[in-house]
């Protein structure tokens, strides 16, 4: 059985739920990432909170903080963690899934864009070590 955490769900009461294996502050193994530069991860309450920063021509994009689900029971792949968000700014939507994997943390995004704008769907994948 496969434990999971939903927003306003307490993991804190599982012996499973040690969400400290997440929080911090990941940078992207890829200096030149024109993607996901950055991600933070809190515990509030029992709940993972993810913030996505994306690369940008000036600054940092910040994404704003999504409630996570975060599945605790280790696979066979040897994916900890493994969790998921979800982004609905207006023009697209972004569905995320990470899992640490020997201390990396792993990031699969699935971008969908609904502006009319032609963009082509795509997914990506990077890998993070925390600061």
């Amino acid at each position: 059985m496969t434990l999971f955490a939903e927003p306003g769900l307490d993991a804190a009461t599982s012996p499973l739920a040690d969400l400290s294996m997440l929080t911090g502050t990941w940078r992207n193994t890829n200096e030149r990432s024109i993607g996901i530069v950055k991600i933070t991860c809190e515990a509030l309450d029992g709940v993972l909170s993810v913030r996505f920063f994306g690369a940008g021509t000036e600054e940092l994009i910040d994404w704003g903080p999504a409630p996570a689900t975060v599945f605790f029971e280790r696979n066979d792949e040897g994916m900890e963690q493994p969790f998921t968000a979800r982004w609905d700014p207006r023009f697209m939507t972004v569905i995320a899934q990470g899992f640490l994997r020997q201390g990396v943390l792993v990031i699969l995004t699935f971008t969908r864009f609904h502006d009319g704008s032609s963009r082509s769907n795509y997914f990506s994948k990077e890998f993070f070590t925390r600061t």
